[in-house]
């Protein structure tokens, strides 16, 4: 609605406001084709001035009226969520003066968000002006909420600036907040939150409405039970916190504790069936983002510690972290001995011990940092000269190790704190590692080792404060490692990768690479060479050692066969270093596979090895090798599955290497995929042949590896007409892949490949279609034999489904392709509406799902089938609904279970047939028993559930999840293109409305109902669909009573669009 003249609109907008019920979108277009105009005016507060005028008069708040029409006064903002003012009649004088001064102030509303651009900086005379309208109406129950919510707008529109707060605190000091309903005082916390996000500078004053805009808020909060609001609240003070103290020096923080320290620490735990959402997690995040910033919380925190057991104590821990980020407080020595107690209970118990080293950490680095005297000697300093002691008295005990650890996080504050542990403890250790007590050597090298890494990157001081105690430490871990002590080579890592720059010499660092080589290929303890090999790939990964690297690498590479531990050190330093990994990869994929062919002992550990830790790299590895070589890229594939398959038949003797065999599986698919070229498969297919065609136990277990790898070989299979061998050898492969996909001795893993590689062979091979039809005979011919024993549906399931896929593969390649796939639609048909029972219909229906799924071919295959299998589905489904809806106590008659096959094939139907085909106008009447079919397949579902053991494995959710998804299609991309569809309104509303209110079904349903309700409101006409309006508005009303929040906000959000398309029509 528009006016042809500006003088017009105050009498109009009045006459407009004044009407019962209020016709929101009327008063919105009124108000938004008046206002745009004046959006780019360089004045906008003089058009918001004049309109206060205007709605002067309707905005009168009678004294003498009573409060017991609050609750049906509904913000005109929340008409979406509550009771609409238009569902109930005026009964008072009252509530229609309430109904008007609600409307007046949403028009006011609605003009400001017109008017006004985003970041405003209006004078201060308009912002008196707003905030003593605003702060005289917040009292008035009807209209609070609608003036909180004007103020949130004014506020998100505006500058940070003095007078924004001036004009909150006002409005704020007037609104009794705490004595509202909480969706309202929800609305005042958002109002906070939203100022409180503002950007603001110094001025003159602003300290002073700082603290009052603070006191306010805690004023709020103080007693607040709602968790929604409590969170809010928290929130706004936590950005209050965040941008307001750093524009004042005079931030109430001690106020703030004295509000928020009530709640800490959080126990809220939401109740069973929580809807709300609000986790004690979330509370106690917003809580610590507050406290942070307040001196006193530290000892609180550090208190609850002290006192707390178990879990308490570990919360205390994370609490203390996330106030340490906001800088060091409290006392140095409370702190310190909170620490050193926890850390010993931690260490013992191991739950917490992370968390609080993270804290030591934390601390360690600010001190650093700000070079903080006080906490350096009462802390760092302490701290060390305490665990001296302990430490260097018996290396060995537990409670030396417990401080040696926590020496190592004091290590990882770098410079100097790092240098007050190495001055504390370094040489003595050092000393003992030599000595003739091994156990004591061994414990004081991995403790150095743990202090090394803990320094380790984080050194802002020169010289290296570990560089005056490298040689000594170098000599003392050469010697352990040539004793074959794991701790030697441990340390030595850690000492070898101290940056910025190696503190050992080159010279000493090659020495050292190849005693560990030597030391790899001579002992026979597993755990040493394991960690020889760790380090030896850590160190050659190292930028400051890519002389030695290059040095070493030839060799290595040609021991790598020999040595699975120095193939894992290539790998590592591969990892390790992008300038290693094409060396070291393509030349060890080289290695592998010459190896493999050669028949080399190692050769398959490597390859395992190379696959298992190599994942989505192991592709690229292969890819750049076949660049070089591509003729012999397949040679070098075969050869990997031969080994594979080689491992897989004795798992009883080489279990860890099957496992390893069999993991590697997915990345080799990959390889095949990207790397296997069609025109080569004819070397593999010759060997997938042997595998495939004898069946004996051995090669039953080498499908495991065999048939995956050759399924997606055949990735993108194409076989021409020059290369007739190998389309004939693939031909010949059909039938044995048919009998290992019938099979229930094999795994599903294998059954699934073998089906696929038929679907892929019928696709790329020039197969001729009489010898697919004897495939498909003998398929049918087993549909038959299933018999009544145990696994009947199992196998009746398989062969379906593999018959499926056969056909569905033939009809989208077309030509006499399409013969057989018409073939197996006729069969699948005859099967869902003629099975000898329920389960056999249902697996028939299926069926066809899975024949509509195939992929490929042109775009007519599927309404081909569609034209043999749909009329007598559709048949079938009105033949088993003739006559009543059900027997006796509600049963559902035999002739009805009939349907559920079909029901469930209509269904895959509706969801594969392109759209235009199904809207044309010649297949109305399909549509439109597609849909009376699907309602009917829906009611008769929900009879049956639980009503027996035929349905014990959720059939009915089938029928209802297909029907709901065809609904959904249907109603989106066809509507009302199906002439008369809106003669099964009457039928269809109420069932959609019904299955979105039930709670037994699943989510998925209830939400897949709403939906098609939003389709047809949103492509449907309302003529057609107002006889079921107030239908649709009373059952959606039941709907924001269901448990599930999802289903909920989307009864909302549908109730919405109904609300909107009745008010415009």
């Amino acid at each position: 609605m528009s006016t042809s003249n500006a003088s017009d609109f105050p009498t109009l907008l009045l006459s407009t406001i004044k009407q019962y019920p209020p016709p929101i979108p009327t008063l919105t277009t009124l108000i938004t084709s008046h206002y745009t105009p004046l959006k780019t005016s360089p004045k906008p507060e003089l058009a918001l001035s004049a309109l206060l005028q205007t709605l002067g008069p309707c905005l009168t708040h009678s004294p003498s009226a009573t409060e017991s029409n609050d609750e049906v006064i509904a913000s005109a903002s929340d008409l979406n969520e509550t009771v609409e003012i238009s569902d109930v009649p005026p009964t008072s004088p009252y509530l229609l003066s309430a109904s008007i001064r609600t409307t007046a102030l949403l028009s006011f509303h609605i003009a400001l968000k017109t008017v006004l651009p985003p970041s405003t900086l209006l004078p201060s005379s308009f912002l008196s002006l707003l905030s003593n309208f605003l702060s005289s109406r917040v009292l008035d129950p009807s209209s609070s909420s609608e003036v909180l919510n004007i103020t949130k707008t004014f506020i998100d529109l505006s500058i940070g600036n003095l007078g924004l707060i001036k004009f909150a605190n006002k409005i704020l000091r007037n609104t009794n907040l705490n004595d509202l309903q909480r969706s309202i005082r929800s609305t005042g916390f958002q109002l906070l939150t939203c100022l409180a996000s503002k950007e603001f500078k110094e001025e003159k004053g602003i300290g002073e409405e700082i603290e009052e805009l603070v006191r306010v808020t805690c004023d709020l909060l103080l007693g607040e039970k709602d968790p929604r609001c409590l969170l809010q609240s928290l929130t706004a003070l936590g950005l209050m916190e965040s941008n307001l103290k750093k524009v004042t020096s005079n931030y109430p923080s001690s106020i703030v504790f004295d509000c928020v320290g009530v709640y800490y620490p959080v126990t809220f735990e939401p109740p069973p069936g929580d809807v709300i959402g609000v986790t004690n997690v979330q509370l106690r995040s917003e809580l610590m983002n507050v406290m942070k910033g307040c001196d006193e919380s530290w000892g609180v925190v550090v208190e609850r510690i002290e006192e707390g057991e178990g879990e308490e104590k570990v919360k205390g821990v994370e609490d203390l972290r996330g106030l340490v980020g906001e800088g060091l407080r409290g006392e140095v020595e409370e702190f310190r001995e909170c620490v050193l107690n926890c850390y010993d209970v931690f260490f013992r118990e191991t739950e917490g011990l992370e968390i609080l080293e993270d804290l030591i950490v934390t601390v360690a680095k600010i001190i650093e940092r700000t070079d903080d005297r006080k906490w350096r000697i009462g802390f760092i300093e302490q701290t060390v000269k305490y665990l001296k002691g302990t430490v260097l008295e018996n290396p060995e005990s537990l409670n030396a190790r417990s401080g040696i650890r926590l020496l190592a996080c004091l290590a990882r504050g770098g410079g100097t704190c790092l240098s007050i542990v190495m001055d504390g403890v370094a040489s003595e250790l050092i000393e003992m590692c030599g000595g003739e007590d091994v156990k004591r050597g061994k414990a004081c090298a991995g403790g150095l080792g743990l202090i090394f890494e803990g320094g380790k990157g984080e050194l802002i001081i020169s010289p290296n404060p570990v560089a005056p105690y490298a040689e000594s430490a170098y000599t003392a871990f050469l010697n352990l490692t040539t004793d074959s002590h794991v701790e030697g080579v441990i340390s030595m890592l850690s000492l070898l990768c101290s940056p910025p720059e190696s503190v050992i010499s080159l010279p000493q660092v090659l020495e050292y690479t190849n005693v560990l080589i030597s030391m790899m290929e001579e002992d026979e303890g597993d755990d040493f060479k394991r960690a020889c090999g760790f380090c030896l790939g850590s160190v050659l990964g190292l930028k400051m050692y890519s002389s030695i690297t290059s040095e070493l690498l030839p060799s290595l590479i040609v021991k790598s066969l020999t040595s699975t531990y120095i193939l894992k050190a290539l790998c590592k330093a591969s990892k390790e270093s992008r300038a290693v990994t094409g060396v070291v990869g393509v030349e060890v994929v080289k290695r592998v596979c010459e190896g493999l062919r050669e028949g080399k002992e190692g050769g398959v550990d490597a390859l395992l090895f190379l696959v298992e830790e190599g994942g989505d790299n192991v592709i690229n590895l292969f890819n750049e090798t076949n660049e070089e070589n591509e003729e012999n890229s397949h040679l070098n594939l075969l050869e990997i599955v031969k080994s594979l398959c080689k491992i897989n038949p004795s798992p009883e003797k080489e279990t860890l290497r099957n496992q390893i065999c069999l993991s590697s599986i997915p990345n080799l698919i990959k390889v095949f995929k990207t790397v296997m070229k069609p025109s080569k498969l004819l070397d593999e297919v010759e060997y997938f042949e042997s595998v495939i065609k004898e069946d004996d136990p051995l090669n039953r277990k080498r499908l495991n590896i065999a048939l995956p790898l050759f399924t997606a070989s055949l990735n993108t299979l194409e076989v021409g007409e020059g290369e007739p061998i190998l389309n004939d050898k693939l031909i010949e492969l059909v039938k044995p892949l048919c009998k290992i996909s019938r099979s229930l001795s094999y795994s599903l893993e294998v059954r699934t490949s073998a089906s696929e590689g038929l679907m892929r062979i019928v696709k790329g091979t020039s197969i001729e279609a009489e010898f697919l039809k004897e495939v498909v005979v003998e398929v049918v011919l087993g549909l038959g034999e299933k018999g009544r024993g145990g696994d009947w549906v199992e196998k009746l399931g398989n062969d379906v489904r593999l018959l499926a896929r056969i056909g569905g593969s033939a009809a989208c390649k077309g030509g006499e392709g399409g013969v057989v796939g018409d073939e197996v639609v006729k069969t699948l048909t005859s099967l869902t509406c003629e099975g000898e029972n329920l389960k056999s219909r249902v697996i028939g229906g299926e069926g066809l799902g899975e024949f509509m799924r195939s992929e490929g071919g042109g775009p007519f295959w599927r309404q081909r089938a569609a034209s043999i299998a749909l009329p007598k589905i559709l048949e079938n489904i009105e033949a088993g609904m003739a006559g009543e809806g059900g027997g006796e106590g509600g049963e559902v008659k035999s002739d009805h279970e009939k349907c559920f096959g079909s029901i469930i094939a209509a269904g895959h139907f509706a969801q594969s047939l392109p759209v235009k085909v199904v809207s044309k106008n010649n297949s109305r009447s399909t549509s439109l028993n597609l849909i009376q079919c699907l309602m009917a397949g829906l009611v008769l579902a929900e009879k049956r559930k639980g009503m027996g053991e035929v349905w014990e494995d959720g059939a009915w959710e089938v029928v209802v999840n297909s029907a709901m998804v065809s609904f959904q299609r249907l109603t989106r991309e066809v509507g009302e293109d199906i002439e008369g569809v809106e003669n099964y309104y009457g039928t269809l509303f109420p069932t959609l409305l019904h299955f979105s209110l039930r709670h037994s079904f699943s989510t998925s349903a209830n939400i897949l109902a709403l939906d098609c309700l939003k389709n047809i409101a949103e492509n449907g006409t309302f003529a057609k669909i107002k006889k079921n309006i107030i239908l649709v508005f009373h059952r959606l009303g039941l709907v924001l009573n269901h448990p599930r929040r999802e289903v909920r906000m989307k009864a909302v959000e549908i109730r919405n669009i109904f609300i909107l398309l009745d008010r415009k029509n």
